[in-house]
């Protein structure tokens, strides 16, 4: 794996995972808007992080895609593949249903919509439709799948991938019913768009903008 995609995934999990899980143990630190300020700032962090390791990926990737059709192309394949997953979540859900406590399902999501209601809408969206995507992508998809070369571990790590971003949401064991076909998705775009994170950050994006808008309308 390249220096630059372990920079990456090494600073997302210091940033987002050690760094707030620490602070958070300290009386002082752990006071509602304090700790989420912090927060906000970690992902800052690592938005820029990401950026100044990546920034010539992307200029180049986004070239790339603007030679593809993609701005054709990318509307009806998101309508399409969005309400697919939709529609597979729903039968998956109601199929886990009849065996585990619905209310254990989406914690992750229930969790996301608690802090939502709580903070300034501008935070939401910073978090959701620009943190996520953006670096989520980078890490889950351009640092583990983009570092190699060969077909063999192209697909290897598409694989593993799709496991570890699931299992990043994931609450409950049940909850992969969520969150891997939306990994599934969001891993076509890249693979469909010849290993393009921006191709995925497209569809990642979005998908958060309808939430966020969602659940800013219905609260």
């Amino acid at each position: 794996m390249k220096k630059q995609a372990l920079t990456l995934i090494i600073s997302y999990l210091l940033l987002n995972m050690g760094i707030p899980v620490a602070l958070s143990r300290l009386t002082w630190m752990n006071q509602g808007q304090r700790s989420l300020y912090l927060l906000v700032l970690c992902q800052l962090l690592t938005m820029i992080i990401a950026y100044l390791l990546y920034k010539d990926e992307l200029k180049k990737q986004w070239l790339a895609l603007k030679g593809q059709n993609f701005r054709q192309l990318f509307p009806k394949q998101f309508l399409k593949l969005y309400f697919a997953m939709l529609v597979i979540r729903i039968i998956s859900m109601q199929i886990i249903g009849l065996f585990v406590d619905p209310n254990l399902l989406g914690q992750n999501q229930e969790i996301i919509n608690q802090i939502a209601q709580s903070t300034p809408y501008i935070m939401t969206f910073f978090m959701t439709v620009l943190f996520a995507p953006f670096v989520e992508e980078l890490v889950f998809r351009q640092a583990l799948i983009g570092s190699f070369q060969s077909k063999k571990w192209i697909n290897i790590m598409t694989f593993v991938s799709v496991i570890l971003f699931t299992l990043a949401h994931m609450m409950h064991w049940a909850d992969f019913v969520i969150y891997l076909p939306m990994a599934a998705i969001i891993v076509y775009f890249y693979r469909h768009y010849q290993e393009n994170v921006i191709a995925s950050m497209a569809f990642h994006g979005l998908n958060n903008l309808i939430a966020a808008l969602l659940l800013s309308f219905l609260s």
